[in-house]
């Protein structure tokens, strides 16, 4: 069964994952993207364009957790937003693919998805 997350429209976003072999200095390896669902669907067409890029950071271990990356999108990030995706405070309420690829020198591999769930926010 694939993960659900819930976030409010315009909040941050983080999400934190372990990865045994994470090293620091490979975090520009590492890409998250979300791109959006269709209505009532849980599988992406081939033409999905994505809707958002996060930043990506190691995440050293400690007494709690293991090592991995942790996957940030901030409402009020900067960079302009790439043709056919949009700022995060953009993002319409909704439900979103949610994955990572590690690009290594023996090849890519991509993580097991999960949904984000982008809701309306109340006030």
């Amino acid at each position: 069964m694939t993960c659900q997350y819930k976030f409010e429209n315009g909040e941050t976003i983080q999400i934190a994952v372990t990865d045994s072999g994470a090293l620091e200095a490979d975090a520009a390896l590492v890409v998250a993207r979300i791109k959006r669902l269709p209505p009532g669907k849980f599988v992406l067409p081939a033409d999905s364009v994505i809707a958002a890029t996060f930043s990506t950071s190691y995440r050293a271990a400690d007494e709690t957790f293991a090592r991995g990356w942790t996957f940030t999108l901030h409402p009020t990030d900067a960079e302009p937003a790439p043709a056919g995706s949009y700022r995060p405070a953009d993002l319409a309420p909704g439900l979103y693919h949610f994955d990572f690829t590690v690009s290594e020198a023996g090849g890519t591999w991509k993580s097991l998805p999960a949904i984000l769930d982008i809701r309306e926010a109340a006030s």
